[in-house]
């Protein structure tokens, strides 16, 4: 789990310096390929929240990572 909140950052990096949709794409990922049980730890939780803060709520990885996380859409 440590990796994943280590690539959470990175991908939060990512859509910080313009890299939008590659950041977004990455924290998809990192979200799919933990086990459900992880998604409720606070620092996964909180390192895609960071990510969905930082990108357009319309962009197709930020719905899906929203929806992975079960977050209402304006969060």
């Amino acid at each position: 789990m440590q990796v994943a909140i280590v690539e959470l950052s990175r991908a939060q990096v990512a859509v910080s310096k313009g890299e939008v949709q590659d950041g977004a794409e990455q924290a998809l990922e990192v979200v799919k390929a933990l086990p459900a049980p992880e998604l409720s730890n606070p620092y996964i939780r909180g390192g895609a929240g960071d990510v969905l803060a930082l990108v357009p709520r319309t962009l197709v990885p930020a719905e899906e990572l929203r929806h992975r996380l079960a977050l209402p859409r304006g969060a």
